[in-house]
């Protein structure tokens, strides 16, 4: 009998073709998120466009976003308070709703914050409510809901960022109030924001949607606790 003659794979090349397989696979998922993240910045901007934004309206609803030094809130939260105080003066809402940033630690009531810093800035006691409970935007819609509900307000403003908004706007026309959206960067939907910071904000909100829409309300609870806290 002939010997007969063996092929064997060396190892680097099992292994360089499992590094390709993988590279593949990453490279298939980036071109996914990227693809989702165009069509859900491009579904913000469509939607933010169609806004009817002729007022009076009943309220505004300003959203807390972030802590930092100008007065126990961040950048954006401020930009939100700064607009509807702007928007309030021009006669587009007649009054101001702060909701969220309730924590265990580090400024626990930012609603409360939010409001101090429109008094500082002209806006009578009489038109600024505020929260003490709520921590993300579910819990910010129902006790701005039950502030509405209470007061008897038809006509409803939703202030925030602009790629937020459009989560918010969703959780909130559950109910029968008239609403709209405004963003704290007017028309423009980036506004100052690198692509990457918009990519960012995307993928926060792509998160929060799954998160919603896949755990139960408890499960959903403790992920937003464990986050924030």
């Amino acid at each position: 009998m002939g010997r007969l003659n063996s092929i064997r794979i060396h190892p680097k090349g099992r292994s360089t073709s499992r590094w390709k397989a993988l590279g593949a696979v990453i490279s298939i998922l980036m071109c996914a998120d990227l693809a989702c993240s165009l069509y859900y910045y491009l579904l913000v901007s469509d939607f933010l466009g169609a806004q009817d934004l002729e007022g009076p309206y009943d309220s505004a609803v300003v959203f807390f976003r972030d802590s930092g030094m100008l007065q126990g809130v961040g950048a954006e939260t401020y930009q939100a308070i700064t607009t509807a105080a702007n928007l309030y003066r021009a006669g587009v809402v007649k009054n101001i709703i702060c909701v969220g940033g309730w924590r265990k630690q580090n400024n626990p009531h930012g609603s409360r914050n939010m409001k101090e810093i429109l008094l500082i800035q002209g806006i009578p006691n009489t038109c600024v409510f505020s929260d003490s409970l709520s921590y993300d935007s579910i819990t910010n819609w129902r006790e701005a809901r039950n502030i509405i509900k209470r007061i008897g307000w038809r006509r409803i403003l939703l202030i925030s960022s602009p790629i937020h908004e459009y989560r918010l706007f969703c959780i909130a026309s559950k109910d029968t109030i008239s609403l709209a959206a405004y963003s704290i960067r007017g028309e423009r939907l980036m506004g100052g924001e690198s692509i990457f910071s918009s990519w960012q904000s995307i993928q926060k909100e792509l998160i929060a949607w799954c998160a919603m829409k896949t755990l139960s309300q408890g499960e959903y609870d403790r992920l937003i606790h464990l986050w924030r806290d």
